[in-house]
């Protein structure tokens, strides 16, 4: 049983490390909406918040 309860938090703690991923430098500025990911986002202002909205069933 420790050495299940060892496995489970060593899975745990390895999970977490891959989540959060190293910071990458933001895109160069276009004229056009750029998708970025969350690790793109350090260094960058925040201009403000969106939020939606969505009803119905998944699928």
């Amino acid at each position: 049983m420790r050495r299940f309860a060892s496995l489970i938090a060593a899975l745990l703690l390895s999970a977490c490390s891959v989540l959060q991923g190293t910071p990458q430098p933001a895109p160069p500025v276009a004229d056009h909406p750029q998708e970025i990911r969350r690790d793109q986002t350090q260094g960058l202002q925040r201009m403000g918040t969106v939020s939606a909205l969505v009803s119905g069933l998944p699928g």
